[in-house]
């Protein structure tokens, strides 16, 4: 965790304060939506050469973390006082880009929900080269799935990405 007088980065998010109980919160990475039993929403289906790939991210993160992140930020005083806002007043695309032989490539865009947790969910149709890389991100290969958020944030535009692998640590 780091933490200064009006700046926090904890849980996921970076918190800063705009009151005496007030702070605005952006995620650092995209977060997987999760199914009811708390593992990421990601599957991959194959079908002889090609795979269907289905894929739920979002950008606020789960509540849990968010509860965490306010009682971080409330110290000795009652979590409860603390009124956390997002800092994201839009998200102008979400991207799933796939690096296969050397190469990166987006494979899927959405715009997102446009309203928090602004969710983007997905669909791929993907080739053997894709369906590759979406199974080596899955048994946490890094540097092959990403997902990026193209984000208006209280900070200005913000890129906010996250690979897919670091996803397979959650749940």
């Amino acid at each position: 965790m780091f933490a200064a007088q009006d700046r926090v980065i904890a849980y996921g998010v970076e918190l800063r304060r705009i009151g005496e109980d007030a702070w605005t919160y952006v995620s650092v990475a995209p977060w997987p939506q999760l199914s009811p039993d708390g593992t990421p929403m990601v599957s991959v289906l194959a079908a002889g050469d090609l795979a269907f790939v289905q894929l739920s991210a979002q950008l606020d993160p789960p509540g849990g973390a968010l509860e965490q992140a306010r009682r971080a930020v409330a110290g000795d005083r009652d979590a409860a006082s603390v009124t956390l806002t997002s800092g994201v007043s839009a998200v102008t695309s979400v991207e799933v880009t796939v690096t296969s032989n050397g190469e990166s490539r987006v494979v899927a865009t959405s715009a997102g929900s446009g309203y928090a947790p602004f969710t983007a969910v997905f669909a791929v149709q993907a080739t053997a080269a894709d369906r590759e890389a979406f199974e080596a991100a899955l048994r946490g290969e890094t540097g092959r799935v990403a997902i990026t958020y193209q984000a208006v944030t209280d900070r200005g535009p913000a890129r906010i990405n996250a690979d897919l692998a670091d996803w397979t640590r959650i749940g």
